[in-house]
Parts: structure tokens; sequence; C-alpha cells
């Protein structure tokens, strides 16, 4: 398989409502803002948001599923610089 700049990708999941709090669990991250709707929305946020990590990881999941291989992605390189 061949790829070039400007191929499209997509895979789409619903982020039901326990997912952050499944998340939270799993990795510790139990921040109010990923918990609690009316935090969430006192922060700007309009509600609860999901974790950073998590869209991270779904987004590297589809990428991964894109070349065929997980193990072709050898890395990754991310800063988070707001919600």
């Amino acid at each position: 398989m061949s790829y070039a700049v400007g191929d499209t990708f997509s895979l789409v999941r619903e982020c039901d409502a326990p997912r952050p709090i499944y998340y939270a669990a799993a990795s510790g991250d139990f921040n109010p803002i990923h918990l609690d709707p009316k935090v969430g929305e006192e922060a700007g946020l309009g509600g609860v948001v999901l974790q950073g990590l998590c869209t991270l990881a779904w987004a590297v999941d589809a990428f991964s599923r894109y070349l065929g291989d997980p193990g072709r992605v050898a890395g990754i390189d991310v800063r988070f610089s707001r919600p």
C-alpha cells in the first residue's frame, strides 16, 4: 500500500457517557472537568470533556488501522496545548 500527502482516513467512535469514568479509573486522571458536568461548564468547556490521552489513543488506533499494522507506528510526539 502506498501513502501520499493529503490522504485521509477515519474511524468513527461514539464516546458514551461512562467513557471518561472508565478512562479515569484506568489512567488515574480524575480531573473533575472529565467527570463533573458542572465543573466542565464552569471551566467553559460545555460539560465534561474526554481525557486528552484517551482521545490521542483513539487517534493512534485510527492511524494504525489505516496503516494496516500497528507495528508500523514506531512512536508519536504530541503536545497538549489547550482543551
